[in-house]
This record gives C-alpha cells, structure tokens and sequence, in this order.
C-alpha cells in the first residue's frame, strides 16, 4: 500500500480535460436518473397514501351508517331532502351529509358530526347521497334498501383526489 501511495505522489499524470468532462458527464447523467427515480417514489408514496387514507375514511363512514341502523333498529326509515330519518318509536336518528362532512342527529338535538380529513359529498351535483327504496315508492317505509352514494376528496400538493363510493343496505 506504501509503494502505491508513494507512486501517486511522485507521478503528476493527472486527468485530461477531455476524461474530466467525460466523467463529469456521466455523474450528471447518473444523477439525473437516480433524481427521477426518487421523484417518482415519493409521488406513488403519496398517491398511495391518500388513496389509503380515504379508503380508510369511506370505510368510517360506511361503518357509521351500519351501526346506527344496528343501534336504533329502525321500525321505518324516511327519505328526507337532506339524507334519511331513522325511527323506532320515540329514538330517532337523522344521517345526513352537511357542510362535508356526516352528521348524525340525535332525538334529544344533538348533533354528532363524524370527523374526517376529507370533504363529503354527492357523487355529481345535484344528487342525493343518500336514497331510500321502497316497494310501493314511497318515501317511508319499514323495509327496503338504503343506497349510499358518496365522493370523497382530499387535496396534497395543489391536486384533488377524489375517491366515489357506492353501497347498499337492506333493513
């Protein structure tokens, strides 16, 4: 190892010109394409965990609305202009989407919002988010199908990621 050190020393053969563009050149390409690789992970990171999060939120949702009919058991539910009316005789439970975000209203007044990072809303504009199904039609019924038509958004980085959920129960 000393000759070697040694050698170096006394030689003053150093680089040309031409070898040190030539290196310098491809350490530029090199970075340029480890800077690209590295920017597109962090962009799926992100992509993937907002897609995550708002997975994580629509099933919150969704499991709310399960558990209110679970908990009420309704004897009829009610299609209102906002969202829906759950009762069993004197308990009644409104859901409804408001402001973007889930709100349960209580018997007693009390309004219990559920907190997410996302905005709650309708899928298009103009349409409910949740509808109640009967056989004869009508808006109030002791049996049917409650669909459930939601569109989560959450923004990052100056772009929206929304996420649609579409889900029926029967009662």
């Amino acid at each position: 190892m000393r000759k070697f050190v040694k050698e170096v020393r006394r030689s003053e053969a150093g680089l040309t010109l031409i070898e040190l563009i030539a290196s310098l050149t491809v350490l530029s390409m090199v970075s340029i394409a480890i800077y690209g690789v590295i920017h597109f992970g962090f962009n799926t990171y992100h992509k993937v965990t907002i897609e995550n999060s708002l997975r994580d939120e629509g099933d919150l949702i969704m499991s709310t609305v399960i558990a209110q009919l679970y908990e009420v058991g309704p004897e009829s539910i009610k299609q209102l202009p906002d969202g829906i009316e759950l009762t069993r005789g004197a308990v009644k439970r409104t859901l409804k989407i408001d402001n973007g975000q889930l709100h349960i209203l209580r018997e007693d007044g009390t309004d219990q919002p559920i907190d997410t990072d996302s905005t709650v809303g309708p899928i298009e504009s103009g349409t409910e988010e949740f509808h109640v199904s009967c056989q004869a039609g009508i808006n109030e019924c002791a049996s049917g199908l409650i669909e459930v038509s939601i569109k989560l958004s959450q923004s990052y980085a100056g772009q929206v990621h929304d996420l649609a959920l579409k889900s029926r129960f029967g009662f």
